[in-house]
């Protein structure tokens, strides 16, 4: 290798930075000897003279350099040339000492971004300014290949020109391991950051350590927030003990999984499974885990469980409706004989008597009896829906009457209704359940507190300017019904005010409502071609008000009693399977007017009108019967005889209705218990026909 230019000595023996570099002075002369063959005993030893000892020193100095295993260059910053390298540093890049000296240390470095050839010009020149520095190059062989190395680099003097020395060591095994676990954190920190579940890991005493963005954008808190915080502060209530419980049973045993409502910034709670498991890292423990959102499932419960419930309920109201329908149809035989011949003693007492009253006092009871038989109907939802000129205020006294007895004193029921309120096209049953679902509401709100429940009905007209028309576009302007339902309750809270209408959403606690009461009611309404609106204010109570558009078909009343003569001997067929129901028709159509033949057996029925079909004005039979039922009988008949009136009188069927029965021919279908103005009407409506 070509000896460097020679730097100026040290003093005093010390070592200096020139002292350190290769590139020292040459040694001087060498030692003198004496003229004697033997030497002194002083000269046997003779002191070197100082340019022997400074090339000893050099030549030591070379060799240290020489055998250093980190590559050392000595680099002139002005021409940006090597002026001197060890066997390190060519071994290092591949060349021979003499072509490296003299080499633009340009010609090591890599083109490859993010660094340049004059990034190493630029760190010289920090030396400079600020001292000795430590830099990472990627530099380049003499064949090409990648050298990741260390740079050590200090500015020192030599001949008094500013030199740069280098201090290489080669770094690509560690670089090569470094990007081997930068690429798995970088991998590992993309899988974590994109899991569709929060990732978190930390301490025993509580401390976060790692976490993943989903964690940041749940929890609503940035880096630095959730690095001061503690896990049991994204819980509330007693969920946090449950948590801290669970934290200590993962560090106990190993592992462990909670259910709990993860609280974000904003104070929304959502629930989320989390797995907890511990770790070892330099033995210190660490939980590491994650949470899943859990909320469609939850929901999916709630609505299986509401589904379950649901059919539980449907399957009871089945079992409660055939029972009912039993009852009613046995309960208005019953009372059907008891309501007529009670009818029949009032045509023997003489009117005004004692034994007339007592027999009037009797029929209404019966009349209250089959009301209720129709409540029964109603409740387990067997009872016919049929759209009619409806008045509301017998049905809001009906209501009212059942609300009374099962609510508590402190709540006062106030009823404001006008005597001129007009008629809407409704069925009575679904009018009731629009009433009781809105008037048990109100109730609940005032529960703990008492209150006032109130009912207004009267009319009023829409304007085509009327602010609800907008909001409800298919209302038409013209004459309503405003049916209005208020409480004093706690009322309902604005934020949720826009969703009470929704099916399944309900305010109320697990067991108490299912959220379909509201939404059934804004469906029947509806239906009617209404609107629903609603006022609250939270503390204040809350109002209900039900517009219906007015009919102007007039209501009739109560037929008047028919005359006893308005028969006119015409021939009737009566059957019912009830020997005493059929004594009681016979005895009610002979009163009227009527000749009659009344059979028991279906089976006779059918056998007596095949053998004379133009032998009877008309046919009057029960439906439920052995054999044949009213209406099997009535299709035969109508076979051999297509013209004739029929009436089918029914304690409760769910084979025939209005609808089903004027489709087959028949002209009338009475409900059980017939009174005898309903009875002489109907047959005189279907002779006349």
């Amino acid at each position: 290798m070509n000896q460097p230019p020679h730097p100026t000595s040290p003093q005093q023996n010390q070592p200096t930075d020139d002292a350190l570099s290769p590139a020292a002075d040459s040694l001087g002369p060498d030692m003198p000897q004496s003229d004697q063959g033997e030497m002194q005993t002083s000269e046997l030893v003779p002191a070197p003279s100082p340019a022997a000892g400074h090339r000893a020193e050099q030549a030591d100095y070379r060799t240290i350099f020489d055998n250093a295993d980190d590559g050392i260059f000595v680099y002139d910053p002005v021409s940006e040339k090597i002026v001197d390298v060890n066997t390190a540093g060519c071994r290092m890049f591949g060349y021979a000492a003499d072509e490296m000296i003299g080499l633009n240390v340009r010609t090591l470095s890599m083109t490859q971004y993010p660094y340049r050839p004059e990034d190493i010009v630029g760190w010289v020149r920090k030396v400079a300014k600020e001292g000795p520095q430590i830099f990472e190059w990627l530099a380049r062989s003499r064949d090409g290949g990648k050298i990741w190395v260390e740079l050590h680099l200090k500015r020192i003097r030599m001949r008094d020109q500013e030199r740069i020395l280098a201090i290489v060591r080669d770094i690509s095994e560690r670089k090569l391991v470094e990007e081997k676990l930068a690429r798995e954190k970088a991998f590992s920190d993309f899988a974590i950051d994109t899991m569709p579940g929060i990732f978190y890991m930390f301490t025993e005493d509580g401390r976060f350590l790692r976490w993943n963005k989903n964690f940041e954008t749940v929890s609503g808190y940035n880096s630095t927030e959730i690095a001061a915080m503690a896990p049991s502060d994204f819980f509330l209530g007693d969920e946090i003990d449950y948590i801290r419980n669970q934290i200590q049973k993962a560090f106990q045993s190993g592992q462990a999984t909670a259910e709990a409502h993860f609280i974000s910034k904003d104070g929304r709670g959502t629930p989320y499974l989390f797995t907890g498991i511990r770790i070892e890292d330099e033995g210190r423990p660490h939980l590491i885990g994650m949470g899943v959102d859990i909320s469609d499932r939850k929901k999916a419960e709630k609505e299986k469980v509401e589904l379950e419930r649901q059919l539980q309920h449907a399957m009871k109201i089945e079992a409660i409706g055939t029972l009912a329908g039993g009852i009613a149809h046995d309960f208005n035989n019953i009372l059907g004989a008891i309501m007529g011949y009670t009818e029949l003693g009032r045509f023997e007492a003489p009117k005004d008597s004692v034994l007339d009253t007592y027999l009037l006092q009797v029929l209404k009871a019966s009349q209250r009896a089959k009301s209720l038989v129709e409540q029964i109907l109603i409740f387990s939802r067997q009872g016919e829906i049929q759209p009619r000129p409806l008045m509301l205020k017998p049905i809001i006294e009906e209501v009212l009457k059942l609300l009374r007895a099962s609510i508590p004193a402190t709540i006062a029921i106030n009823a404001n209704i006008s005597k001129n309120s007009g008629p809407v096209m409704a069925d009575p049953t679904q009018i009731h359940q629009v009433l009781m679902n809105l008037c048990t509401n109100a109730a609940h709100s005032m529960l703990a507190k008492g209150g006032m429940l109130s009912i207004g009905l009267q009319n009023t007209t829409l304007s085509p300017k009327d602010p609800i028309l907008v909001s409800h576009p298919d209302l038409k302007p013209g004459p309503f019904l405003n049916l209005m339902v208020s409480d004093t309750g706690h009322g309902i809270d604005p934020l949720i005010l826009h969703r009470i209408f929704e099916p399944y959403f309900t305010t109320k606690e697990k067991g108490e409502g299912t959220g379909l009461g509201l939404s059934a009611v804004h469906g029947i309404v509806q239906r009617c071609g209404g609107a629903i609106t609603v006022e609250s204010q939270m503390g204040k109570g809350t109002s209900f008000y039900v517009l219906l558009p007015l009919v102007s078909l007039e209501i009739e009343e109560s037929p008047a009693a028919i005359p006893l003569t308005q028969g006119k001997r015409e021939r009737v067929l009566l059957v019912d399977d009830e020997p005493m129901l059929a004594d009681l028709g016979h005895k009610m159509i002979e009163r009227l007017g009527y000749q009659v033949v009344a059979k028991t057996s279906s089976r006779e029925a059918l056998e007596c009108f095949q053998e004379n079909p133009d032998g009877f004005d008309i046919l009057i039979t029960d439906q439920t019967m052995p054999l044949f039922t009213g209406e099997e009988l009535a299709r035969e008949c109508l076979r051999l005889r297509p013209q004739i009136p029929i009436i089918i009188c029914t304690g409760y069927s769910e084979r025939i209705d209005h609808q089903k029965a004027l489709e087959m021919g028949i002209s009338k279908l009475l409900a059980k218990p017939v009174i005898m103005t309903e009875l002489a009407e109907a047959i005189r409506q279907a002779l006349n026909k």
